[in-house]
């Protein structure tokens, strides 16, 4: 239910969201200027949020070790 009302405002702004299939996390895929765009929309929207804009990997996934 926190999830559907975050999705809900945020499709009402229009920003596509959708969530994870794990956790309380809500997600989009945006353009770097929309994205800090719904990121300030969000805190607004919803106090206490803590959005995050971060690109897409390129690389995908690997392992990364601990230098020592």
């Amino acid at each position: 239910p926190k999830l559907r009302k975050v999705c809900d405002a945020m499709d009402a702004a229009g920003y596509t969201f959708t969530m994870a299939m794990f956790g309380e996390v809500a997600f989009s895929v945006l353009p770097k200027e929309k994205a800090v765009e719904a990121a300030k929309h969000l805190e607004a929207a919803f106090p206490g949020c803590e959005p995050v804009v971060v690109r897409i990997d390129e690389a995908g996934a690997r392992i990364l070790a601990k230098s020592h």
